[in-house]
């Protein structure tokens, strides 16, 4: 099979050769379907709720209970301030105007905690989205000649907000990870020869794998994650797709056969 064949080419000659052969682009439209899509078809219900009520609100309550130490740190001074009203010789000018001081800092403290308490309370009063709606609104994002599309695409965009954590996108999959496997094998002085076998039986299985081919990963708020990779001539179709749960622990498949028997497989 000519296309892996090394030949003459050296290590990196046939990297960058390959490099330019398979390189991909992305077009923001074919990602935009394949992200919708595949997120659409998670089940968000805890993920949502958790994201409504403990994202913001924790952020909040730390704002007030940060805010209500410093109000204890004020009020203890403020006393300090009083005793000195017993000291002989105490200069009451002095103590007034560090008691004002004193007092402007109270006020501003406190009108701020009641400014954060008020954010709260909105944020007690957000609704909770269902997954459903949340489908019901991607499906709605796909209907592009709607008059109110942008409001729909605005309401959908603030609630993935309030669920992901990060968005990472490889337009080559694991392509990239081919120049660190080289870098190490020229670093511990692997034969020349052999370290083009390797590298070639490498790209040679990749490539049947599929492993080239676009994909990305989600975390959500409480600490799922999801990597799917896609088929790269339907952008509503996978090759590969990983869930791993807060705990650590993954399923999903490759290439049509579930994780575990994959992993049973290889430890045979």
């Amino acid at each position: 099979r000519s296309q892996y064949r090394i030949g003459n080419l050296t290590d990196r000659d046939h990297s960058r050769k390959v490099a330019r052969k398979h390189r991909l682009r992305w077009k923001y439209s074919d990602f935009e379907t394949s992200f919708l899509y595949f997120v659409k078809e998670i089940d968000l219900t805890a993920t949502l709720k958790a994201a409504a009520e403990n994202s913001e609100r924790a952020s909040l309550e730390q704002q007030v209970s940060a805010i209500e130490e410093k109000l204890l740190q004020l009020r203890a001074k403020r006393e300090r301030i009083f005793e000195l009203l017993t000291e002989p010789g105490a200069s009451m000018a002095f103590i007034r105007s560090k008691l004002d001081e004193c007092e402007r800092q109270i006020a501003d403290e406190e009108q701020l905690a009641s400014d954060v308490r008020m954010q709260m309370s909105t944020a007690q009063a957000m609704p909770v989205i269902t997954a459903s709606e949340l489908r019901s609104l991607i499906e709605a994002v796909q209907d592009m000649s709607a008059p109110d599309i942008f409001d729909r695409r605005a309401v959908v965009a603030n609630r993935l907000r309030m669920v992901i954590t990060s968005l990472r996108m490889a337009v080559d999959g694991t392509r990239p990870k081919i120049q660190r496997i080289r870098d190490f094998l020229e670093s511990e002085n692997v034969d020349p020869s052999e370290r083009r076998q390797l590298l070639d039986h490498i790209e040679r299985t990749n490539i049947e794998a599929k492993r080239y081919n676009r994909s990305f990963t989600v975390v959500l708020a409480d600490g799922i994650s999801r990597r799917i990779v896609l088929n790269n001539d339907d952008p509503t179709d996978f090759v590969a797709e990983v869930t791993v749960d807060a705990s650590g622990n993954p399923a999903g498949s490759e290439r049509g056969m579930d994780l575990q028997t994959l992993f049973g497989r290889a430890s045979e």
